[in-house]
């Protein structure tokens, strides 16, 4: 099974940002997710650490990855969007624990946010051939 690598920037209450960089080291995706909330349930990222993802149909977002083998968590996946700030500090968010991939970095409205997502998303599951891979993940 291939192996990605997202590596994340500290984060602040408008979201961690990070890189994913995709097997063979072609493609490097962005990454927004929520700030760190100690593990909270659709309050926090995820914890640093190494899990399978898979292929999954949400009813909301359609063929996407879930990220399995999160401790206390379940539900996460990997999907399109924006905004993953911190909704009880007022922020955007289309995340509840969940990834959010994008083209490139930048800012919506004053706050941090990945743009040019759907394509991205495009390109993940493209290069992923929608098969199980591993997700490696490490803070700064």
């Amino acid at each position: 099974m291939e192996e990605a690598l997202l590596l994340r920037e500290r984060g602040d209450d408008q979201g961690t940002l990070g890189v994913l960089i995709l097997p063979d080291g072609g493609a490097a995706l962005r990454v927004v997710e929520l700030p760190d909330r100690d593990n909270r349930r659709q309050l926090s990222r995820i914890p640093a650490g190494r899990y399978q993802c898979v292929p999954v149909r949400s009813p909301r977002f359609g063929k996407v990855y879930g990220v399995v083998g999160v401790p206390g968590r379940s539900a996460i996946l990997i999907h399109g969007g924006n905004f993953a700030g911190d909704v009880l500090k007022r922020f955007k968010t289309n995340s509840q624990g969940c990834l959010i991939v994008g083209s490139k970095f930048g800012q919506i409205n004053g706050q941090k946010a990945v743009l040019v997502s759907q394509p991205a998303l495009r390109q993940l599951h493209t290069r992923m051939g929608m098969q199980p891979f591993w997700l490696n993940v490490e803070d700064a």
